[in-house]
């Protein structure tokens, strides 16, 4: 962490506030990312989306489903 941080460029580091951090960041590293990298990240990034998407469809599903019915308890013991 301390190498990369020691790597960042002088622009990067004298950022006037933490948007511009963040941008200048960025950009260093789509700089240094090599395309294998940047495809792994965005491909990891999309299987995250996917799965919540599916754990959101499957809450709605639910939800609709409870509504539908005679309002009986979903956990009954």
């Amino acid at each position: 962490m301390v190498e990369k941080c020691n790597a960042l460029s002088d622009e990067a580091v004298t950022a006037h506030n933490v948007h511009n951090f963040k941008e200048k960041l960025d950009e260093w590293r789509q700089d240094t990312m090599s395309p294998s990298q940047t495809l792994y990240n965005t491909t990891r990034l999309s299987h995250a989306r996917e799965k919540a998407m599916v754990n959101i469809q499957n809450a709605l599903y639910l939800w609709i489903e409870d509504q539908h019915q005679k309002r009986t308890a979903v956990t009954a013991k």
